[in-house]
């Protein structure tokens, strides 16, 4: 997310912001008519009506996938709408993905860069076979040049995707692809008056960047000018899903997206700081992203911050649930260890069952707690599932001070040869949960 400026009239206010180029169906610019097409290689299938459109409308149903390996496509991004004067840092793609039907190693795909007709990867990433994750790759220079991007190389960019492991019956799906360029850019607000912005958090167990689940967090903004501005408004734009408790004189105003909260400040010659408190929401599993900022509006000029990013997540300084590293498979009453890091890893190679043999899992799992006053937590449920199959529910028992056991005895195993993943998933009485995948081998 970027810094957004509204600008009027007067002399120039220099910033360090980051451009979103994000491929979308509408012009890029006043008087162009911008066309997003196919790039120079296209050999991943569509789930929607083109490629752009289904790595644009921010729907992870709608995608573009890969069920083999050695597949590459490429999409055309928008112009830039960075300034001729400004300095361009670098340049992120940003990728959205996940895998389907993966059972044995790890479905891996590379994100690229098309620039004076080559192509450049980033080494192969592990795509997430639970969930849709953001994956990116920085080029800080053009890497045919290996000089700072320029404006035009950014127009002419292509970004793309590489299916560099998958398996048969697998497939790696992309619903959303865009561009990050970091830079230092010229806007314009009012004559000779530069605007900084600051933001504190402040409250029980709060970080900077993080907030326990419905829980009162304390925002302090703060906006100094570098000379007098009149009739100031100063306005923090919040998510819907935060509510405000304490408002210390601001207006609170909702609309479909985003609330605001907004004071009118008068006479601003230095700084000025509002403060308020709002309550986080309910957390969310994966971790929700929440994006702040806020805005100084005056006679003549507006300025809008970087966007804060924070998210709700378990409170720092408490407990956190960790499935220990040790899972085990008995096979007629013997307990080899299930190999953890297969393929990939050195840790242990997987272990082999005949097909039809009679199984069972068991696993360990702890409460880490720092402070050990704490009442134990009890473990609510354990379940594992193979592949991408169905969750089945272990047995918990307790074993002794923050340990717990889980077992399940007659696994229902595959019945085809090969080697397959297996998910153990715990969650705790007050909803904390770790996963941890595991790989075994029927033959």
């Amino acid at each position: 997310m970027g810094k957004r400026f509204k600008i009027r009239a007067g002399a120039t206010l220099t910033a360090l912001v980051m451009l979103v180029m994000l491929l979308t169906s509408t012009a890029a610019q006043a008087g162009a008519e911008v066309t997003y097409a196919t790039g120079i290689f296209a050999t991943w299938s569509v789930s929607d009506t083109s490629d752009w459109e289904a790595t644009s409308d921010e729907n992870d149903a709608t995608y573009i996938y890969a069920t083999s390996p050695n597949k590459d496509h490429f999409l055309n991004v928008d112009n830039t709408s960075i300034g001729d004067d400004d300095t361009i840092n670098g340049v992120t793609v940003w990728v959205r993905a996940r895998s389907v039907g993966g059972s044995g190693q790890p479905e891996k795909m590379k994100i690229g860069v098309y620039t004076y007709a080559i192509s450049d990867w980033s080494s192969p990433i592990t795509v997430s076979r639970d969930t849709f994750t953001d994956y990116s790759h920085t080029w800080d220079v053009n890497p045919y040049t290996q000089q700072a991007w320029t404006k035009q190389e950014l127009n002419d960019l292509q970004i793309g995707l590489y299916s560099s492991t998958v398996g048969s019956g697998e497939e790696i799906r992309v619903s959303e692809i865009w561009t990050v360029v970091l830079g230092e850019q010229v806007t314009t607000a009012q004559a000779g008056v530069e605007v900084t912005f600051d933001r504190r958090l402040s409250g029980d167990r709060v970080g900077q960047h993080k907030a326990p689940p419905l829980s009162p967090v304390t925002m302090t903004i703060t906006a100094t000018v570098s000379s007098p501005v009149d009739s100031a408004v100063i306005v923090d734009y919040f998510p819907k899903d935060w509510s405000v408790v304490d408002g210390n004189g601001g207006t609170v105003i909702h609309n479909e997206t985003h609330n605001k909260i907004e004071w009118d400040v008068g006479t601003v010659s230095d700084s000025v700081s509002k403060s308020y408190v709002i309550e986080s929401p309910q957390r969310t599993l994966p971790p929700t992203k929440y994006y702040f900022h806020f805005e100084l509006t005056y006679g003549g000029g507006s300025v809008v911050s970087d966007d804060w990013m924070m998210i709700v997540a378990d409170p720092l300084g408490e407990e956190t649930l960790e499935i220990q590293s040790l899972a085990k498979v008995y096979i007629d009453s013997t307990p080899p260890e299930l190999g953890k890091a297969y393929p990939e890893g050195t840790e242990s190679s997987p272990t082999t069952i005949d097909p039809g043999a009679s199984v069972t899992f068991w696993i360990y799992i702890w409460e880490r707690v720092e402070d050990p006053a704490k009442p134990l937590k009890e473990i609510r449920s354990v379940e594992f599932r193979i592949g991408i199959g169905s969750w089945y529910t272990m047995a918990v028992e307790h074993d002794r001070g923050f340990v717990f056991k889980a077992t399940y005895m007659n696994v229902p195993l595959p019945t085809a040869k090969g080697v397959y993943r297996v998910d153990f998933k715990a969650v705790d009485d007050v909803g904390l949960q770790d996963i941890e995948s595991h790989y075994f081998e029927i033959g």
